[in-house]
């Protein structure tokens, strides 16, 4: 979990720390420095900086210092204390040294899942999950925010998160659906991090409506996967998530585009966000509108023949089918900020076994709306995404994030096979 920056090659960190009074020995903190934890060869602000501990890093305490110290970040006052880790040589390193860093922005693991720093770290590592409808065979719907897709499962008894009653040979009526007890219930959202005290946020697109609940007002329930078992039902057989059929009777229709995050604060923001409808333009049109100097592709099938536009604020989006004897084979889509002209993104897209090409809707054209293609700011404090090119069979779509990096975020579906 933890990752370090700029440290010496010599070294390799050992996550050891220990604190005083409010931070105990051989117990497990985090980091909640937004930018990093700055690692100095002294306990002092003075002190040659050696590396730094990213967000989220994982620590323990070697020794306190008595060396302590106030500082004021974002008008909020941090009293802590320089704190010692140790960087262990390696085989061929330099001996043993002792490094520093200010325990002020260390917090406990209770505190962390309270503060929901585990999902915070980098945008593509939010945890963004699709809601999952399915009917059993009693003829039941239900309806899931299935969490099975990140959870560690072992063969530890520690993991497990079934009751033996649905294991093994047995007769699966209404799949297997049940409640998880408070002794599983308890593992499982601990295993994952979720505490009783975060909320479900249910962002519905197609309505631009934020719907929250409270993780200890829903049931979490195990129900066997539509593929069920090859033999001898297991744990993995199982998927488990919040049941929300009663509480999303009035928010939710599941034929729409809905995203969940499981935490203490909201992600998302409404009123950010535009479904694509795009026009069909001239291919010298897209040429000459994008400045091609810091474009790190080629453009497949020149010339072209099928360009469109979508256009929202500063950005023009520029999607292209790539068509090889009249079969499409790939989507391009290249985003370009309209006043420089620069390329901001670009991403292809392409058909295979578990993904095929969505529809688009074309402006003036006699079709219904595909319902599903949308892009804008849909997070706070966050560039715009866009999602809904691809359809997906199986496996999860992403969150495509709109920036150099050209990253994305991986819906967690838990859509196995």
């Amino acid at each position: 979990m933890s990752r370090f920056f700029k440290l010496p090659k010599y070294y390799i960190l050992i996550i050891s720390l220990f604190i005083t009074t409010t931070i105990c020995s051989q117990e497990t903190y985090f980091v909640v420095a937004k930018n990093g934890l700055i690692i100095r060869d002294q306990p002092s602000k003075l002190g040659k900086r050696i590396g730094k501990l990213s967000y989220g890093s994982e620590v323990k305490i070697l020794k306190n210092t008595g060396v302590w110290l106030t500082i004021r970040d974002n008008d909020q006052e941090l009293k802590g204390e320089w704190v010692s880790i140790t960087l262990e040589p390696s085989k061929k390193s330099k001996p043993t040294a002792n490094y520093y860093i200010f325990s002020g922005y260390l917090v406990s693991k209770e505190e962390a899942i309270h503060n929901d720093i585990f999902q915070k770290q980098n945008m593509e590592d939010l945890h963004i999950y699709s809601t999952y409808s399915f009917e059993i065979n009693t003829g039941d719907i239900v309806n899931l925010i299935p969490l099975t897709d990140s959870y560690p499962w072992t063969e530890h008894k520690d993991s497990l998160a079934i009751s033996n009653h649905y294991l093994g040979n047995i007769k699966t009526d209404n799949n297997n659906y049940h409640q998880l007890d408070s002794n599983f219930r308890s593992r499982f959202l601990g295993r994952m991090n979720i505490s009783e005290d975060h909320n479900i946020f249910v962002y519905n697109v197609s309505r631009d409506k934020i719907f929250t609940y409270r993780v200890k007002d829903q049931p979490l329930v195990g129900i066997l996967t539509p593929y069920g078992a090859q033999d001898q039902i297991q744990q993995y057989d199982y998927i488990i998530g919040f049941d929300l059929n009663e509480t999303l009777k009035k928010g939710i229709n599941y034929t729409e585009t809905i995203f969940t995050y499981i935490g203490k604060e909201n992600p998302f923001q409404t009123g950010q966000l535009q479904e694509l409808i795009w026009s069909k333009i001239d291919y010298n049109l897209f040429k000459t509108n994008i400045n091609w100097n810091n474009a790190t592709f080629k453009i497949r099938y020149d010339p072209l023949k099928d360009v469109y536009l979508f256009s929202m604020e500063n950005l023009d989006y520029y999607l292209i089918n790539l068509v090889e004897n009249d079969q499409l084979r790939d989507r391009h889509l290249i985003i370009v900020d309209r006043s420089s002209k620069t390329i901001m993104a670009d991403f292809y897209y392409s058909e295979g076994e578990s993904s095929s090409l969505a529809p688009i809707t074309i402006k003036g054209a006699q079709q219904g709306s595909s319902g599903g293609q949308w892009t804008g700011k849909m997070f706070k404090n966050a560039p715009p995404i866009i999602f809904g090119i691809l359809y997906h069979t199986f496996g999860c779509p992403k969150i495509d994030i709109i920036s150099e990096s050209r990253s994305s975020i991986r819906l967690r579906c838990d859509n196995r096979h």
